[in-house]
């Protein structure tokens, strides 16, 4: 599970229910910096459903402008939720873009690990938003066996 507590690859991985549920336990414990955040991905068939999911569950701010580029601005920002440790774990991931095509599929994949490598390095300019490194990962759960050739090459890891 120390995975998920340093700013490390593998960002964008497979993981089995138990995985999540024991990431659920370490984000339970007194002191704990992990925040989980959980995405159903029925509900992200299509880029309106992917961008309405994400912007309710992280509480996107009212400027979010649903697309590809202000999706992975808002996910390299966070600034609102003071991310210490995140994980957003997304199930029924097999219908994730289901409706959309593979290369719709492989951007967002894209955009989760240009976010977390972004959040994996420290800013240290001497201003307010200054931060350490900061671990960020997501991990498709539900999708066993995978549908989609972009997700049957993301690494499965298991507790």
């Amino acid at each position: 599970m120390t995975l998920i507590r340093k700013p490390e690859a593998p960002w964008v991985f497979r993981a089995t229910g138990a995985f999540v549920e024991n990431a659920r336990e370490l984000a339970q414990e007194q002191g704990s910096r992990l925040a989980v955040y959980e995405i159903d991905g029925a509900n992200t068939g299509d880029f309106g459903g992917l961008f309405a999911e994400f912007a309710a569950v992280l509480q996107f701010p009212d400027y979010f402008g649903s697309n590809l580029a202000a999706f992975e601005d808002c996910l390299g920002d966070l600034d609102w939720i003071e991310p210490v440790e995140l994980l957003i774990v997304i199930s029924n991931s097999n219908e994730l873009l289901a409706s959309q095509t593979e290369e719709d599929l492989e951007a967002v994949i894209e955009v989760f690990q240009d976010v977390a490598e972004g959040w994996a390095e420290p800013v240290d300019e001497g201003e307010e938003w200054d931060r350490d490194a900061v671990p960020f990962h997501v991990a498709l759960v539900g999708c066993d066996p995978p549908v989609r050739e972009v997700i049957a090459e993301l690494e499965l890891i298991d507790w």
